[in-house]
């Protein structure tokens, strides 16, 4: 049983589940590059330094959507678990540079009623996240 499953409510799906985007690898590989080429450098150690982190980020950052709320996990040493509700959820946009568009990936920010605003960076295929949100969203007809 994932850590999910054991946090979802009676009647819960989950609609949409996606992670940080492989794309932040790019500066990190980059500079393990450039510290190859340069037969040891001190882009090495903050190549090095940089790809441990980014892994962690891979790994342990994810984000779901459900029919009922969005989950976003976030921690490898201190795990922290937070959701938002879907009827508190008002708007939500999405942020890409032309790279970001390329990847498909983006930062996306959840406006709403009785909640602060939060921006989460780097999710990938963040238009089907935003997508995915709206779906589950209760319509109103003024």
């Amino acid at each position: 049983m994932s850590w999910l499953e054991t946090k979802l409510f009676a009647g819960e799906k989950i609609i949409f589940r996606c992670r940080t985007h492989k794309s932040i690898f790019l500066l990190p590989f980059s500079l393990l590059f450039i510290a190859y080429v340069n037969e040891f450098s001190p882009f090495l150690f903050i190549g090095i330094t940089i790809l441990l982190f980014d892994i962690l980020k891979y790994f342990y950052r994810e984000f779901i959507v459900t029919n009922k709320r969005v989950i976003i996990k976030k921690g490898f040493f201190h795990k922290h678990i937070s959701d938002i509700a879907i009827e508190s959820i008002s708007e939500v946009t999405i942020y890409q540079s032309f790279s970001e568009k390329f990847f498909r990936t983006g930062r996306v920010t959840i406006f709403g009623e009785s909640i602060t605003n939060s921006t989460f960076k780097d999710i990938s295929r963040a238009k089907d996240f935003r997508n995915a949100v709206y779906s589950q969203l209760p319509v109103t007809f003024s």
